[in-house]
């Protein structure tokens, strides 16, 4: 490996005993490859740009820190074990290209899925949301706080959401890696107290979790996009665009996004309402006629579908009916695990024209958003397009 470097690598390159099929996202930082094994088993690969032969001392900082947040990342996952969280399959560190490989999930990410299927309602909800929670939990059990739960690192895998990209995630007694005065997270979901200068905890990536739950039932970001400072004023006054949700979730999505901790409702909770609603949602029935549809582990490794929920649906049956169009199963590029620079130094808002959240950012830590006085009073509301 050592003629190899990761700006020069190419299809058909080994790394580690594993074949670079196509790459599947790049950063500053370094790149994520489809790989395969000797056994012919697909895999993604993050690997991370050579830095142990630079001389520039700043951008040598940078790739220690990435490789920190690699290693990181790596020791997370090692520790998790559950359907919900991308599993890990090997690691290598020390070596001048080093990389992590993980499990494959084909697919979209929950941004995509929603801008292409629409949002999630009723029992689709209600799935979407007993599985992500039950997923942040396994991550919490194992004494990790992932620290950057959104959309983009939730994949849409056919058996259910898969909590990817623990790049950022903290284990019990680390520090962070990040500059002094800097928090790492994503604006609108990030929990509000993060940002005065709260070490992140379960209760706030529960926060988060609750921000992307009401992302995929809403349809859009309910804090916003921009400008980030905006969107964090909405966080701490607790004003999200929750319309068109059934009553019992409105109000306990509500609850769940409060700007003050000791006032959020639980996730168990949150989970009651949406399935208390789900109920009086009728659930899309299949044809009588419908074969069976594949074994959902078996798609989640080789193939997709446009829109997983039809089989997590299924899945859910007392006698598992689907009807789908064969020609739906095709091969994608997913796009989990972006690399991202690890030490931002500026508080930039997203200039992206999809209705998505911002990239994951260095935001200033310490400041008020709004003044106390306007905790008190929600700010004017405002049309999702404003935003």
């Amino acid at each position: 490996m050592s003629d190899l470097h990761a700006l020069n690598l190419e299809p058909g390159d080994i790394v580690g005993g594993y074949t670079l099929v196509s790459r599947l996202g790049r950063g500053a930082m370094g790149s994520v490859w489809r790989v395969v094994d000797g056994g012919g088993t697909n895999y993604a690969m993050k690997i991370l740009r050579d830095s142990l032969d630079d001389e520039d001392t700043a951008s040598q900082r940078a790739q220690a820190t990435a490789r920190e947040r690699l290693r990181r990342e790596a020791m997370a996952l090692k520790r998790i074990k559950d359907p919900g969280v991308c599993s890990i399959v090997d690691m290598e560190i020390d070596d001048a290209l080093a990389f992590i490989v993980t499990e494959l999930i084909e697919g979209k990410n929950l941004r995509e899925d929603v801008m292409q299927n629409g949002r999630y309602v009723g029992e689709d909800l209600e799935r979407l949301a007993s599985k992500l929670i039950d997923a942040v939990r396994a991550v919490h059990a194992a004494g990790i706080v992932h620290r950057d739960i959104k959309p983009t690192n939730v994949m849409i895998s056919v058996t259910g959401p898969v909590l990817v990209d623990f790049g950022i995630a903290m284990g019990e007694g680390e520090s962070h890696v990040t500059s002094t005065g800097l928090v790492m997270g994503t604006p609108g979901f990030i929990a509000p107290e993060i940002i005065e200068g709260v070490e992140a905890n379960d209760a706030t990536d529960w926060w988060s979790t609750a921000s992307v739950l009401a992302f995929a039932a809403t349809g859009a970001p309910v804090f916003g996009t921009q400008p980030m400072m905006a969107v964090l004023q909405r966080e701490a006054a607790g004003n999200a665009n929750l319309q068109g949700l059934p009553p019992r979730t409105l109000q306990a999505f509500r609850a769940a996004l409060d700007p003050n901790p000791r006032q959020r409702c639980t996730p168990a909770q949150l989970l009651e309402a949406i399935q208390a609603d789900a109920w009086q949602t009728p659930e899309p029935m299949p044809p009588f006629d419908s074969p069976a549809p594949m074994s959902g582990a078996a798609l989640r490794k080789n193939q997709y579908v446009d829109n997983p929920r039809r089989l997590w649906r299924a899945q859910s049956m007392p006698t598992a009916m689907i009807s789908y169009d064969p020609a739906e199963l095709h091969a994608s590029a997913p796009t989990q695990g972006e690399i991202e620079d690890p030490v931002p130094t500026v508080a930039v808002p997203a200039t992206s024209a999809q209705p998505a959240e911002a990239a994951t950012q260095a935001l200033p830590q310490g400041a008020r958003t709004v003044p106390a006085a306007a905790r008190t009073t929600a700010l004017p509301p405002e049309r999702p397009e404003e935003r």
